[in-house]
């Protein structure tokens, strides 16, 4: 029972949120694959460059990264 529960706390954790959904969404509609990839496994809470070389995923961050905007107001 306890394996159970654990598994159940596991999976909320790896929730994606609307906004995260849309994001993936936009990059395939946008035809960036590699891009939509990348977020989907960051967004599930793990190191994309354990899935692709680190060289590949600075340049697709390089190529894709919107700068967040400052949180000073």
């Amino acid at each position: 029972m306890n394996e159970e529960i654990s598994d159940i706390n596991q999976a909320a954790e790896n929730i994606i949120d609307g906004e995260g959904w849309g994001d993936i969404i936009k990059a395939i509609i946008l035809g960036k694959y590699y891009w939509a990839c990348v977020l989907f496994i960051h967004l599930m809470g793990y190191n994309p460059t354990k899935y692709i070389p680190p060289e590949t995923y600075l340049q697709l961050l390089q190529n894709n990264f919107i700068s967040p905007i400052s949180s000073e107001k």
